[in-house]
This record gives C-alpha cells, structure tokens and sequence, in this order.
C-alpha cells in the first residue's frame, strides 16, 4: 500500500516470498506479483522492485506498459483445447504453462429471463497462467455441474471457441 508518493517519482515495491515447506518437488517455478494504480500519479516516473538477494529499476518504456486498454485488462472468453460431460461434471481442457487451477477460471452460467434450457456458458480466465512450462496436451479441470447451477441433463450453447489457438 503506498502511503506517501516518492520524492523522485520512482515507485518501490518489495518483493518477499515464502518458501514452501514439507516435502516438496526440487523444481524451480516463477513467481509473479502484481500492483494495479487506480490512476497513474502525475510524478510517476518509474518502478524499482526490490527482492532479497537483488533489485530492478524500470524507468524507460514504463509508459507503453502502463497504457493498457480496457480490453487488455478485462477477462477474455477463454479458447478451450476441449470439454465433455461425464458424470455430472463439465470438464474443460485448457492451456497451461503449469500454474493453471479452477481458480483461474470463471464460468457464467446465464439462464435467461425463463431460466429454462437450453442455457448460455462463458468460461473466462481470471487469473493469467504466467508459468513457463511445456505442457502440450494442455490441462483438464472438472466441475460438478450442481456448483455452476446446471442441472443434469440440461442442455447449453457453448459460447467458447474449441480448437488450437
């Protein structure tokens, strides 16, 4: 949270991490972090990012990155590798680099004014998949039907794109 606005314009932020603990896999994963200015200050200048061990100083070129349109930052419909319904369950096939989960989805339901079928689904990601992993075949997530207000049997248009990118 930033309290008072820097003196050279230059806006810091540390950066900490907690390791995991128990037994865990010797892989190595990037991390991410992010902050959002509800408006850019008028002496904005640039970012530094300190970490433990390092820090980073963007002062050039920080304007094109702040200049992001609203479609940028609003969620996309997501362009699915595959679904099926099997057992009460819509599974979605998706891309990941190795950070995607459930979470990173949201899926809309829209029933219309008569809240009988055939229903609308939008599954949007929410949360960006920054992992650098190679996973060609993509990553099926599962979701019980009843938690997204679907009834078994009920049928719904896929608003979605299917296919490779």
């Amino acid at each position: 949270m930033l309290e008072i606005a820097p003196v050279d314009g230059i806006y810091q932020f540390d950066f900490c991490a907690t390791p995991p603990t128990g037994i865990v896999s010797q892989i190595t994963m990037p991390i991410s972090a992010s902050y959002v200015f509800k408006e850019i200050p008028e002496d904005f200048k640039g970012v530094k990012i300190n970490a433990s061990s390092n820090s980073i100083e963007q002062k050039s070129g920080v304007e094109e990155k702040i200049e992001k349109t609203e479609s940028e930052l609003s969620p996309q419909l997501e362009n699915l590798m595959g679904i099926e319904i099997e057992n009460e369950k819509l599974k979605i096939r998706v891309s990941t680099g190795g950070c995607t989960t459930k979470e990173s989805f949201q899926i809309n339901v829209i029933k219309g004014f008569t809240g009988i079928p055939p229903y609308l689904v939008e599954i949007y990601r929410v949360i960006p998949d920054p992992c650098k992993g190679f996973f060609p075949e993509g990553v099926v997530l599962e979701y019980e039907l009843n938690e997204l207000g679907i009834e078994p049997f009920a049928s719904f248009n896929l608003q979605n794109k299917i296919g490779k990118l």
